[in-house]
């Protein structure tokens, strides 16, 4: 057996005692790095999907008080609680494609005071069906209330937003319910974000809510 000098031995072991050290200190030097990394990396995240967040937010608020303008615009016109009150298919259907095209909306629809469909710019067999079931109708007809909604519709999302045909002003009895939609597409999302683009991931039927009292 060779015999090893106690010194060499004890230099040995220091030389181990250190290097197991060191390599433990890199060790949890890299780890650290790594977490503080990914935590940077997460908030990092966070901050482009609360911007994304909010951009998204912003268009669809100036989309929905675009189409509460354009709701106005409809309500004010004379021809259009003419031809209702004269219960005239055909004068409706002329003076409501007309101010579509007025307010550049993609979709307008004008219902009763029970919620069916009287026109439908894009889906005539819509006519004669009931849109109870829909939260911006029931608030619009129960409630008394415009807002803004978004729904599934014509294999897109649309947003809609309502506003109430009245036949008296002072006692506010509700003739018709106007739907002002527009369609979310690319155009429209890259008109709307000049600072940026976001990309959007709705689910079945999300629902950003903007109510006036009407």
């Amino acid at each position: 057996m060779i015999n090893v000098p106690f010194y060499r031995r004890l230099e040995f072991r220091i030389v181990a005692l250190f290097s197991t050290v060191l390599f433990f200190g890199l060790l949890i030097g890299l780890f650290g790095a790594r977490y503080v990394a990914e935590q940077d990396f997460r908030e990092l995240l966070i901050r482009q999907f609360q911007t994304a967040g909010n951009m998204a937010e912003n268009s669809f608020t100036q989309i929905g008080q675009m189409g509460l303008n354009g709701a106005n615009h409809f309500l004010l016109h004379p021809g259009l609680h003419a031809a209702f009150d004269a219960k005239d298919s055909v004068s409706i259907t002329t003076e409501m494609d007309a101010l579509e095209k007025e307010t550049s909306a993609d979709i307008a629809v004008l219902l009763d005071s029970r919620g069916r469909v009287i026109y439908h710019s894009e889906d005539p067999q819509q006519i004669g069906k009931s849109r109870m079931s829909h939260l911006i109708v029931r608030e619009a007809i129960l409630d008394g209330e415009a807002s803004t909604s978004i729904l599934q519709e014509l294999d897109n999302f649309i947003i809609y937003s309502s506003g109430r045909l009245l036949s008296d002003i002072d006692k506010g009895h509700l003739k018709a319910v106007i739907l002002i939609g527009y369609a979310i597409n690319d155009p429209l999302i890259k008109n709307l974000s000049k600072d940026g683009s976001s990309l959007l991931h709705m689910g079945d039927r999300v629902k950003i809510r903007h109510k006036s009292q009407i």
